[in-house]
């Protein structure tokens, strides 16, 4: 049966603030997110490997702070989107009773699972870390085209520019639909904005502390974040294995491979 939104969704408040998620099965706790820009949200990101995981896991893609129907979160004067963002997980396991839960952190959300694997390991089963945002690159000069389309669409809200963006998503024809356009740019419409930090994330420096075993995950033509990224994080942390899509796969590969993905993914969380 495949799991529609209506059905899987789930609010949980804390300190006057709501989150909103979709959630589906039963096992250890798998908290999905989203990347970042306007209009991102977890079930746009993971609805289509979520019936999957929720074979083995209870399965949670979260919208965090100040994206897709959650409410923004009080910031810290200073406080770095890593922070932002960890502490927000945190409180979200506490008001929902999770002791430790796995995370699947995807382009920008992926700073934020570094950070609490870092600062509260105990709450971190395993890590899936596709397409780590703020990873150096060696061979893409910034802004990605990816992210020149990002920025452009940030300026003007057209439908041309999202398309645009969509389109450097998700790179082969074959895979790209027009109803992505529209969905993304109705998403972007209830929420213009995404919140940023003017605090930079650096955190190379740090990962060594990690001892959570991750899987990282990127696609070879992922025109958003380079892939070549990851490299970082498969030489930083102290427990990885890599998978590379090639063929022309993009920031998608979610989108364009889910059955390996999901099968990728659970037999990696199983072990963890």
């Amino acid at each position: 049966m495949t799991l529609t939104y209506e059905e899987s969704v789930r609010w949980t408040e804390y300190d006057g603030t709501r989150l909103h998620s979709n959630e589906s099965g039963s096992g250890p706790a798998l908290i999905c997110l989203h990347g970042g820009g306007p209009g991102a949200n977890a079930w746009d990101n993971s609805q289509y490997i979520v019936d999957g995981l929720a074979r083995n896991f209870e399965t949670i893609l979260l919208d965090l702070p100040g994206y897709g129907r959650s409410d923004e979160l009080p910031s810290i004067e200073g406080e770095s989107d890593d922070r932002y963002y960890a502490r927000s997980l945190i409180a979200f396991l506490d008001a929902r009773g999770i002791g430790s839960a796995h995370f699947f952190g995807t382009s920008m959300s992926t700073n934020g699972v570094l950070r609490l694997a870092i600062d509260h390991p105990e709450r971190v089963g395993g890590l899936v870390l596709k397409a780590p945002a703020s990873m150096p690159s060696w061979f893409t000069p910034f802004p990605t085209p990816g992210l020149a389309a990002l920025f452009q669409f940030m300026k003007e809200q057209t439908r041309d520019n999202m398309e645009a963006l969509m389109r450097a998503f998700v790179p082969r024809e074959e895979f790209f639909r027009q109803e992505m356009v529209d969905v993304r740019l109705a998403a972007a419409a209830r929420r213009p904005s995404a919140r940023r930090s003017g605090t930079p994330v650096n955190l190379l420096g740090e990962l060594t502390a990690i001892r959570a075993p991750a899987l990282l995950l990127a696609g070879r033509d992922d025109r958003m974040v380079p892939f070549e990224g990851v490299v970082h994080l498969l030489g930083a942390l102290h427990d990885t294995r890599m998978h590379v899509w090639g063929g022309g796969t993009g920031h998608f590969p979610e989108w364009e491979h889910p059955d390996e993905f999901v099968e990728l993914v659970t037999d990696f969380l199983r072990s963890a």
